[in-house]
């Protein structure tokens, strides 16, 4: 398997420490649109005094990455997403579910589950809260000097809503963004356990996959008119894929690992929390 340089950097936006900031740097540059080539970019970045020491670290540590899954090791520097008691669980029992059903594609389970988050949405509330509402709901957990009285009200308020399933207040790659621009681990933490709560891991699609299914809709709308099939599901997806639904392959595998694999990778992305 080989890992690209922007998904390593991807991977690093949770540290706290030069590589950290860089991979977090990357990231609002990249969602900007303003890097084309990410190891030209980077390169070019370490010509600066100030980031030369992260540069040359990130680029180490990304060879050193690289160099271990061409071997087929695990890399040091990724998030071990499943690196718990219960995940190891719930992987055996995903694995064993998926085995008995060779039958059932990748792409067809990943319809199933958006198909059943549909379901899941069908008579919810949908609301969308921008950054600021965002911080002033954590000022309050915090009980920050900064808290705001009425915010109090509407927090207990979309507590209560969303845990009897009347709301859902989705979250967004630029909120993802947003998120990662906060430098304070305890508040983003506490951030990110709030976005999770209240949206129940559900996110929009990154922009570009919304303008994609808008055009696809349109254009199978101007085809085939009332006949055209509804596109709407493909809208949702959960935050584990909040930078957009990639799924594993290697070529070092057989089809039907590959097809076992990413149908367990469906599940554990489904699953993860912000």
């Amino acid at each position: 398997m080989s890992i690209n340089l922007d998904k390593w950097l991807l991977g690093q936006c949770g540290r706290e420490d030069c590589v950290g900031e860089l991979a977090r740097r990357w990231l609002n540059e990249a969602a900007g649109g303003k890097i084309d080539d990410h190891e030209e970019w980077l390169t070019e970045l370490g010509r600066i005094v100030d980031w030369s020491t992260a540069v040359l670290q990130a680029k180490k540590e990304f060879a050193i990455a690289a160099d271990c899954l061409a071997r087929g090791q695990s890399a040091p520097t990724l998030p071990k997403l499943f690196a718990s008691e219960k995940y190891d669980q719930q992987l055996h029992e995903w694995f064993a579910r998926h085995k008995a059903q060779p039958e059932l594609s990748a792409d067809a389970y990943l319809r199933i589950r958006h198909f059943a988050l549909k379901k899941a949405l069908a008579g919810r509330k949908l609301i969308y809260l921008d950054t600021n509402h965002w911080i002033n709901l954590r000022h309050v957990l915090l009980s920050h000097r900064l808290a705001m009285p009425e915010y109090a009200c509407i927090l207990a308020l979309l507590n209560d809503l969303a845990t009897s399933g009347q709301v859902v207040c989705p979250i967004s790659f630029p909120l993802f963004l947003e998120l990662m621009k906060q430098t304070d681990v305890e508040t983003r933490t506490v951030t990110a356990d709030l976005m999770d709560g209240l949206s129940g891991g559900v996110c929009f699609q990154p922009p570009e996959e919304l303008e994609k299914l808008e055009l696809r809709q349109q254009m199978m709308q101007g085809v085939l008119g009332s006949e055209a099939p509804d596109l709407n599901e493909w809208i949702w997806t959960k935050v584990g894929y909040v930078g957009g639904e990639l799924l594993p392959y290697s070529g070092k595998v057989s089809g039907p690992d590959n097809n076992l694999i990413r149908k367990v990778f469906i599940d554990g992305m489904w699953d993860i929390s912000l």
